[in-house]
């Protein structure tokens, strides 16, 4: 096999990549489950570990086609090309590894959405009456303020059981007043619609 075939055929293999992933980021499950773990609420799905993986392979694929670039501007010399044919294979070779990195984006977007939860920068506080334990995990971008809540099992299963949203992107940074009993929790948090705004939430336990 002579070295341009060769180069022709790992270009190809990874277009034809990229346009995989972005068919696997369409029939991947939807899926989520949430733990407890170093004080922080961990989201676990298939589409998070694949956007992370698309990643990898971006990263890879950068250095995949500097060194098809690198291959191609040398044969081209070799083969005694003009400038400008050794310019314009080397851009040719970047252009489809640009190309290549758009299609794994699109399928990084499309696995776990335009924003994920660590745009929102969270923070987790734990609350517990010694029988319950809830976590709210709040979360602020722009004009978003919004808070999670969510109920640790024993096995360190967190699972979301109510949520609320609050105004100008501000949080509560873990202020609440609670109010316990055996079925619910109310909890007490400000809204910042004014200066003085609150509002009382029922959250009540899953069995």
């Amino acid at each position: 096999m002579n070295k341009r075939k060769l180069l022709k055929i790992l270009t190809v293999a990874f277009v034809i990549l990229s346009v995989l992933m972005i068919g696997a980021a369409i029939v991947l499950p939807t899926g989520k489950s949430y733990t407890y773990e170093n004080n922080e609420i961990v989201t676990h799905s298939v589409r998070s570990e694949f956007a992370s993986f698309c990643a990898g392979v971006i990263l890879f694929g950068c250095l995949w086609f500097i060194g098809l670039t690198a291959g191609e501007v040398a044969l081209r010399i070799k083969e005694g090309a003009g400038a400008l044919k050794v310019i314009l294979g080397g851009l040719g070779k970047l252009l489809t590894g640009f190309v290549c990195g758009f299609l794994l984006t699109i399928a990084i977007i499309m696995a776990e959405g335009l924003w994920t939860k660590d745009d929102y920068y969270p923070e987790w506080y734990m609350f517990t009456d010694g029988n319950h334990t809830i976590v709210i995990e709040e979360m602020s971008f722009l004009l978003d303020g919004r808070a999670e809540i969510y109920q640790i099992m024993e096995n360190n299963k967190a699972v979301p059981i109510n949520m609320f949203t609050t105004d100008d992107g501000e949080t509560n940074c873990g202020h609440y007043k609670m109010e316990w009993t055996e079925e619910y929790v109310d909890i007490t948090y400000r809204t910042f619609v004014t200066a003085d705004s609150v509002k009382t939430l029922r959250v009540k336990f899953i069995d």
